[in-house]
């Protein structure tokens, strides 16, 4: 069992956390849900390019995650001085980073969506969708480093009220872009557009209202002292987040070989799962503040139990959200009552076949996100990443998807083959963490 004081530290973090994270995954499922309005190919096309905009979120999501682990330990040492040099550094590398990813994506999006779909209406579509949701990508990177750090100070109840009040606003503007002023998917991704600017801007505000984090000129000095340190930690994670999530990205591309159903199918199984997810997302967040905080305090044996804790607390949630998620499978029709028997029945199957793995993707999640980058192996989720979707995961869902003929579920088969594949990475290279080595840092 989990000992009930590391219980309240882990819930203390993870509730708000899974909250917040719902709430982040609503914006995108309640555009969805008023897009599916509009037909199948609105759905898929919105797939497509949050497929896309995905690969480089997941990236630059990295330095977010590495500026968390940096600030947790500098907040459990106390050093408020490297903590702000971190935030202020963090931010400038993130705005610096999705500028570089902005225009390349808009100068090209065309030729990029052509590689997902033959569909020209599809991709049409999708065109105007992905270069709004460019747009939003700076603002996206600036609310994931200041989620990522907040949550490390033990504030987690900020992000989670930010996304609450954004869930709003992108819940009324999509509703009047959309139906009132008919703008189609390109309304539901200005609503979108709103809902982020405001969340970047909350945050900010909060995280510089915290007494441990102040304004420090930026110097290049100060940027090249802050760089040695974030990016070995920040750039295979970036690595990392880029190959997982362009691996998704081929996934698509296979199922654009399968039509429009199988992508829209698609969709609506990977919006849906991440409803249900998503709630022990918060146990990725625990393990990053808390491990790093013991870490910052050189005390390993309360490092090691909290990993442990962790993990025995997410067979119990994944366990749940899979039941819960079986079941949600029923009530597809309700939510989506325009995108086709076709579509719907794919979906169906889906959700159905990814239930039973629902506590592989959490321990996944838990140690490709947090475990293994606190006790300072990203290269470990790098491994895993790449063997399970490169080496198994997309060649056999080539072979069973087209080659054999099984379709969408095929490529769901190869892809939770390819769940517990990295599962096995990820433990074995837990067990030969150097926790001396992390005592001595």
């Amino acid at each position: 069992m989990v000992h009930p004081p590391f219980l309240k530290d882990i819930l203390k973090i993870a509730i708000p956390v899974s909250l917040e994270s719902v709430g982040q995954l609503m914006l995108g499922f309640i555009d969805q849900v008023m897009v599916a309005t509009l037909g199948a190919i609105a759905v898929a096309a919105v797939g497509l390019a949050n497929s896309i905009t995905f690969v480089f979120i997941m990236a630059l999501a990295g330095l977010a995650n590495a500026s968390a682990v940096l600030s947790a330990r500098a907040f459990g040492a106390g050093n408020h001085n490297l903590l702000s040099q971190l935030v202020n550094v963090g931010l400038l590398l993130g705005l610096l980073f999705s500028g570089i990813v902005m225009v390349p994506l808009w100068t090209f999006s065309t030729e990029i969506l052509q590689l997902g779909s033959n569909d020209p209406e599809l991709t049409r579509t999708a065109d105007g969708f992905l270069k709004i949701m460019l747009l939003a990508l700076p603002l996206m990177v600036t609310g994931a480093v200041c989620t990522g750090v907040l949550r490390s100070l033990s504030k987690a109840k900020v992000p989670l009220h930010a996304t609450l009040f954004s869930m709003v606003i992108n819940t009324v503007l999509a509703y009047l872009f959309v139906f009132t002023l008919q703008w189609g998917v390109q309304g539901a991704a200005w609503a979108t557009f709103a809902a982020q600017l405001f969340k970047a801007v909350y945050l900010l505000i909060q995280l510089y209202r915290h007494p441990s984090v102040h304004w420090i000129s930026i110097t290049p000095a100060r940027i090249q002292e802050t760089a040695k340190d974030l990016l070995p930690l920040s750039v295979p994670m970036m690595a990392t987040a880029t190959l997982w999530a362009f691996s998704l990205f081929l996934y698509n591309v296979l199922l654009g070989k399968m039509g429009t159903h199988a992508i829209a199918a698609y969709q609506i199984i990977r919006s849906v799962e991440g409803l249900f997810v998503v709630w022990s997302a918060g146990l990725a967040a625990a393990a990053t503040t808390l491990v790093g905080q013991a870490l910052g305090q050189n005390n390993i044996p309360l490092a090691q139990n909290r990993v442990l804790s962790i993990q025995k607390t997410g067979l119990l949630t994944g366990a749940i959200t899979g039941v819960l998620f079986f079941g949600a499978s029923y009530l597809l029709p309700i939510f989506y009552p325009k995108v086709g028997e076709t579509v719907l029945h794919l979906a169906f199957i889906g959700m159905i076949m990814n239930s039973f793995f629902q506590a592989v993707k959490v321990q996944n999640m838990i140690h490709g996100s947090a475990v293994l980058p606190s006790t300072g192996d990203p290269r470990g989720v790098l491994v895993g990443d790449v063997v399970s979707a490169y080496l198994v995961g997309l060649p056999l869902a080539a072979v069973l998807g087209l080659w054999m003929g099984w379709g969408l579920p095929g490529v769901l088969g190869a892809h939770l083959f390819s769940e517990l594949i990295k599962l096995a990475i990820f433990y074995g290279r837990y067990r030969r963490v150097n926790w001396k080595v992390l005592e001595a840092a």
